[in-house]
């Protein structure tokens, strides 16, 4: 994840990873979490413009969903549009 532009989240803890398929339904971490991760998304401390964090994301989510499957970030207390890029 790098932070490209907009209003910085206060900390990294504050994006939530999750994907929406075409089922409209939302899948995260939190709801959805898999038993472990290897080389988890490291979410402590901050993230400045043009910074990138790495790591790995897992949540469990329905085969009949993964063709149509989009992954988004949401920043949390965050005023206006956050700006991510995903590798």
């Amino acid at each position: 994840v790098t932070y490209q532009s907009g209003p910085g989240p206060a900390q990294l803890s504050d994006l939530q990873l999750n994907s929406v398929g075409s089922s409209t339904d939302k899948f995260d971490q939190a709801s959805n979490a898999c038993p472990a991760v290897t080389e988890p998304l490291d979410l402590v401390g901050a993230l400045n413009q043009l910074e990138a964090v790495e790591g790995n994301v897992c949540w469990r989510i329905p085969a009949e969903e993964l063709p149509s499957l989009n992954l988004a970030v949401e920043a949390g207390p965050a005023a206006g549009t956050v700006h991510l890029s995903l590798r």
